[in-house]
Parts: structure tokens; sequence; C-alpha cells
């Protein structure tokens, strides 16, 4: 089973840098990546996709 995982930053080459990284990885499934907030949450609605809380670490920075 993977960890589903939505990468949210404000700059874009650190968001692909890190998708790069994590799909590599075994365990990981990068469902998208956005550069707000506003924005992962419409994309977690769009997916129906259930937050993966006890099975990862949340990490919340202030995202225009």
């Amino acid at each position: 089973m993977s960890v589903r995982v939505i990468i949210v930053d404000d700059h874009a080459v650190f968001r692909e840098s890190l998708r790069a990284v994590l799909q590599d990885r075994d365990g990981i499934d990068v469902v998208d990546d956005v550069g707000t907030g506003v924005e992962a949450i419409a994309s977690a609605e769009q997916r129906a996709l259930p937050p993966d809380v006890g099975h990862g670490v949340w990490v919340f920075r202030l995202l225009p």
C-alpha cells in the first residue's frame, strides 16, 4: 500500500524536483503537485483523496 502525496509549494522548480525524487521511491504515490493550499484542497477533493494522516507526517507552511 502506498502513501498518497500531494506536493504543495509555491516554487515550481522545487515541486518538480521533489516529485522526481519521490516518484522513484517505493511506497509513495505522488498524485499531484500544486502551488497553493487552495489548489491542494481542490486537488484532494477532485481525486476523493483521503488524507494518509496515520501513515505519514503532515508538514504545514504558509503559502500564498
